[in-house]
């Protein structure tokens, strides 16, 4: 079955939140220009580690490394297949002129056309469900900053197919054994997904997820039960883009919702040094994603 376009006026709502509340997903353009630069030669950084994958080909005739294989360490594979590149790079190409966007957005359309193709579940660590729900929010996000303009239409439905495809997969294996972040993890892409697509199925899904898990996940204090600095502020990151989104297409949301946030908000602004990085104990590490200054201040815009 093909997957029916996106109405134009529901990009445009996604565009507005990028643009308006969610102003901590926004890149430095000059981080933008290096990844651009670093992944057009086949190579990849991820937790301070740089691998060459230029040579890793997957399948014969792939663009890019082999999904299917594990380079690295597990959790350095994860990042690989989050595809954490995307929104910025659709960030840096949006702004560039209509003619010269496929350009600009080549190496990262290749990567994403290859994983298309050759990943394979079962096989590959991008489609465990933690990655499938970072990778779906980030291809969401680029293409919502995309599609409008972009001039490969071919290239744009089948990324569109792909994203609800994994989507579906997500919605059948959530890790509900697991919880805590990683549950929370895969709330945000089913909320961010059904508004995408408007699937009311995995909208109530994992709205209803988000009431209970706020409830649980976090405490009367304002912190995240797993007491881990970085994963307060990507938890507080995840709630602030649901809330963004379903306010913005008039879904209902818990009555505490803003005074949640404001607590976490102050919360993780004490769990932060005056340099902007975060404390580090429990399973922490200073993260592009989870620096706590542009979350904060997306928290006060939001509340």
């Amino acid at each position: 079955a093909v997957t029916p376009a996106i109405p134009p006026e529901r990009l445009e709502q996604f565009r507005a939140a990028l643009t308006n509340e969610l102003l901590h997903l926004q890149p430095e353009s000059g981080v933008v220009r290096r990844q651009l630069e670093e992944l057009a030669t086949g190579r990849f950084t991820f937790l301070n580690q740089t691998i060459d994958l230029s040579r890793a080909g997957g399948a014969a005739g792939g663009e890019g490394p082999d999904w299917n294989q594990r380079h690295g360490s597990h959790l350095w594979s994860f990042h690989l297949h989050y595809f954490p590149f995307v929104p910025g790079a659709a960030w840096y190409v949006a702004r560039q002129g209509r003619e010269d966007r496929a350009e600009h957005f080549r190496p990262v359309q290749r990567l994403i056309e290859d994983w298309i193709l050759n990943a394979r579940p079962g096989q590959s660590d991008g489609w465990e469900a933690y990655p499938v729900s970072v990778r779906v929010v980030n291809w969401i996000y680029g293409y919502a900053l995309l599609a409008r303009d972009y001039p490969d239409q071919r290239f744009i439905d089948r990324w569109r197919g792909s994203i609800e495809q994994q989507l579906d997969f997500l919605a059948g294996h959530l890790e509900l054994h697991l919880l805590g972040n990683h549950l929370f993890r895969n709330i945000r892409a089913l909320i961010i997904g059904g508004l995408f697509f408007d699937r009311y199925g995995w909208i109530e899904l994992g709205t209803g997820l988000f009431r209970r898990e706020i409830d649980e996940q976090i405490l009367p204090d304002g912190g995240h039960f797993e007491r881990s600095p970085m994963y307060h502020a990507q938890t507080l990151g995840d709630i602030i883009e649901c809330t963004a989104l379903l306010r913005r297409f008039g879904h209902p949301l818990p009555a505490t919702i803003d005074e949640k946030i404001s607590k976490m908000a102050d919360f993780l602004a004490a769990l932060s040094y005056s340099d902007g990085r975060l404390a580090l104990f429990n399973d922490s590490a200073n993260t592009p994603e989870t620096r706590p200054g542009p979350i904060i201040a997306a928290a006060r815009r939001l509340t």
